[in-house]
């Protein structure tokens, strides 16, 4: 697993996806880097990040029922992780996902794909750092009467939560009663980055960054 977490962070850092400056999080706080998973955009990275994806599940072996990815980033990712599932890993599994209003017409209703209930669930979505984000998916799954098994994400940015003691990525598991995984960490990006002296500069201002906001893992 851990050469799964660093080749992944290789990866995200290789397509730049990772990008540094000066940015506001969703938590307010000031950040020196960003994880712009919309630049996964091509066929190419949107296949590779899906295999990272499809590995993590078959390592880990969360075998679900319903790959569900919440609206937006969520909903072109968990259709090729199951693609990538089925293609790379002979593992047959369906995908589901969210409208963000509900319909009112037609097949109605908010979930589109594979129904939800009384199956095992394992969410994908991008990036955890507050982890309030996690909340409003894992509602829904509930109230469709779906089974949350786990919930995965590309980067675990590794802050404190609101307790200022325990990650976020901690708290939203204790909170929701869920597994959360996150495929690679920002120490595992930090790794590849120190590899380079032309990133000494993003090196520290994130170090830094931890050093206010952080915890270890």
């Amino acid at each position: 697993m851990a050469d799964t977490q660093q080749e992944f962070a290789d990866f995200l850092v290789d397509s730049n996806v990772v990008e540094f400056g000066d940015f506001t999080l969703k938590s307010g706080r000031k950040s020196p880097y960003f994880f712009n998973f919309g630049k996964l955009s091509s066929a190419y990275l949107l296949n590779k990040t899906a295999w990272f994806y499809a590995r993590f599940i078959t390592e880990k072996k969360l075998s679900p029922d319903i790959i569900f990815g919440p609206a937006y980033k969520g909903i072109p990712l968990g259709v090729a992780i199951s693609l990538s599932l089925q293609r790379d890993f002979n593992t047959e599994i369906s995908y589901s996902f969210n409208r963000k209003e509900k319909k009112s017409y037609g097949d109605g209703g908010t979930i589109v794909g594979s129904p939800l209930a009384n199956k095992k669930i394992v969410t994908v979505d991008d990036v955890l750092t507050s982890g309030m984000t996690v909340d409003d998916s894992i509602r829904l799954i509930r109230e469709e009467v779906g089974i949350p098994t786990a919930y995965i994400v590309a980067l675990d940015r590794q802050e404190r939560g609101n307790s200022g003691v325990d990650s976020a990525l901690c708290e939203a598991e204790n909170r929701l009663n869920i597994n959360i995984h996150s495929i690679t960490t920002i120490s595992h990006i930090l790794k590849n980055l120190a590899k380079s002296p032309t990133n000494v500069e993003q090196v520290k201002k994130i170090q830094d960054y931890l050093t206010d906001f952080g915890v270890e893992g």
